[in-house]
């Protein structure tokens, strides 16, 4: 058997570890699994932007929630209140958007609707509006 040339065995090592897998969870075409909010996750500003869109379209508020994966708060309010079947039943009713903090995004729109805590969820009307705040960590109930 033949070894590979260093250089063709490199190739592969950087193609191996440079490919992508997504995260798990729906498509932005797909429709939401029963026991999962349909969050939109955005990337750019121009995903929130659609997000007011199709809440425009359905005359339905948006719900934003902002968060960071190292802020204990924030995993409580997801392990104790997203993972609910009440919660996920209720979020049909509006465009869930999970705007991760620590990315330049998240940063970006962290300053558009003026969050500087982490969790914070937004309530708004579909042309960008407040309905409510909650800033800091929330009781199920």
């Amino acid at each position: 058997m033949r070894s590979l040339p260093a250089a063709a065995l490199l190739a592969l090592l950087v193609l191996a570890a440079c490919s992508k897998t997504d995260s798990p969870g729906p498509a932005a075409s797909s429709t939401p699994v029963k026991n999962e909010i349909a969050w939109v996750r955005p990337a750019a500003m121009s995903d929130v932007d659609s997000a007011f869109e199709r809440a425009k379209t359905g005359n339905q508020p948006v719900f934003l929630f902002w968060t960071a994966a190292w802020c204990p708060p924030c995993n409580q309010v997801k392990s104790t209140i997203f993972t609910r079947q009440d919660f996920i039943d209720k979020s049909r009713s509006f465009v869930p958007v999970y705007v991760d903090g620590d990315t330049p995004s998240g940063q970006a729109l962290g300053k558009r609707f003026s969050v500087g805590a982490y969790p914070t969820m937004v309530l708004l009307r579909p042309d960008g509006s407040e309905i409510t705040r909650l800033a800091g960590s929330v009781e199920p109930a």
